[in-house]
């Protein structure tokens, strides 16, 4: 049974992929995000954001609407890219297990057969199941668009961060030499463009992302079509 352990050496290798690559995501590679959200926030609120009927002023529906999305770009853009990792790690598990699959099945074949003759369809069939099987996780990785949604998603929440910074920027740049009535204006200024940037830019964002898949699941049709008519 000592040849078993050739079988085992592939699900060595992946679970050292995946605990480095744990590893690596655990650690805080933007630790400057956080702040600059704060700041956003601060300068944000830093204007009266009550009213006088009770109701929730514009300001803050908007500001609750932007800490909703941004969170949410960030969830979805790491939920599509461990995603995308699982399957293709998944699917090189599978492709580097075929040596090990052979070399099992050839100095085992006693244990394997039995008593019946060996025959070649054996090694075909080892070496053509996992690579059908490979290739169907990764066209099903295709047809999922994860790798598309990762980097869209990663694409809106750090054009979400770059505009807080900016607006933090242009605000903390252009009070210095105001009245605090200047401040206000100003600050009510930038938070309108602010507001009509973010809604633009996700219409833009969700337009461009819907023609991406589209144009995805007709290449895919495309090209099983063209595999058809080839047969």
């Amino acid at each position: 049974m000592i040849y078993a352990f050739y079988l085992f050496i592939p699900f060595v290798l992946a679970l050292v992929i995946v605990f480095v690559t744990l590893h690596y995501n655990s650690k805080e590679i933007e630790p400057i995000v956080a702040e600059v959200f704060n700041i956003f926030k601060t300068i944000w609120e830093s204007e009266k954001m009550k009213s006088e009927d009770g109701k929730e002023p514009f300001d803050a529906v908007c500001l609750r609407l932007f800490k909703k999305a941004y969170a949410s770009e960030g969830l979805y853009a790491v939920e599509y890219k461990n995603k995308y990792f699982l399957y293709k790690t998944l699917i090189l598990l599978i492709v580097a297990s075929i040596p090990f699959m052979i070399l099992f099945l050839v100095t085992k074949k006693a244990f394997v057969m039995g008593n019946n003759e060996w025959n070649e369809i054996y090694l075909y069939i080892v070496i053509a199941v996992p690579i059908i099987l490979a290739f169907l996780l990764n066209k099903y990785v295709d047809v999922k668009q994860y790798r598309q949604l990762w980097l869209q998603h990663s694409k809106i929440k750090y054009h979400l961060e770059w505009r807080m910074m900016e607006l933090i920027k242009d605000y903390e740049m252009q009070k210095a030499d105001m009245n605090p009535e200047e401040a206000e204006t100003l600050l009510k200024k930038l938070k309108s463009s602010f507001i009509n940037d973010m809604c633009e830019y996700w219409h833009t964002s969700t337009s461009e992302l819907s023609e991406k898949v589209m144009a995805k699941e007709e290449n895919l049709f495309q090209e099983i079509g063209n595999m058809l008519s080839s047969k």
